[in-house]
């Protein structure tokens, strides 16, 4: 997430989930390796309806993918986002320095609960390290959502930031349109493209 970059992230507690339910599937068949995109048809019934993307989340299946830029000095910002499997979707953002370091990572997770779907971000330093001064992850809310846009509204610890949108650009999902507004009215919104690179 660009919001402090909504779009920034990859859920390790989502993944770690994942595979559990999945290696819980192989084992209730008696073993076997673990089920695979190409076997998919071979995945439990009870498996495939708990991956079933939940309604509330459809909309961020635009978001889908890995999507990249890069800035005047040579920086690559980075967001790459899972498929909504039940009621989570997840989504990984780093920024690359121009000699190939890393600046710093963020991890966004999104999930629906009683009042509305939410989307927690933990900034995290290059090592991975969580900066002392934000000790709880940025909490949003998505606010709206139509055929090729998602906004995202600031709840809490968001840096400033008092919302994010996303728009598709066109008709083809190639490119995507990002604007971060921010909490003091003085400071215009940052707008910014975001190319689909797999």
């Amino acid at each position: 997430m660009a919001a402090a970059r909504i779009a920034r992230s990859w859920s390790v507690a989502g993944a770690a989930a994942l595979v559990v339910l999945m290696s819980v599937g192989c084992a209730s068949r008696g073993g076997g390796s673990m089920v695979t995109g190409g076997e998919h048809d071979m995945m439990p019934g009870f498996l495939a309806s708990l991956t079933k993307p939940d309604p509330a989340l459809l909309p961020l299946a635009m978001l889908e993918g890995t999507w990249a830029r890069v800035l005047p000095n040579g920086t690559m910002q980075e967001e790459t986002w899972t498929a909504v499997r039940g009621q989570n979707a997840s989504a990984m953002f780093r920024q690359l320095r121009p000699d190939g370091r890393i600046g710093f990572h963020e991890i966004s997770a999104v999930d629906k609960q009683s009042d509305g779907v939410f989307l927690r971000l933990r900034h995290l330093h290059a090592q991975l390290v969580v900066p002392e001064t934000e000790p709880v992850p940025g909490v949003f809310r998505l606010a709206e959502s139509g055929p090729g846009m998602i906004r995202w509204e600031g709840v809490s610890q968001t840096r400033g930031v008092s919302g994010v949108t996303y728009r598709l650009a066109g008709k083809e999902v190639k490119r995507i349109d990002v604007e971060v507004r921010f909490e003091d009215a003085a400071k215009k919104a940052e707008t910014y493209s975001l190319t689909k690179i797999r």
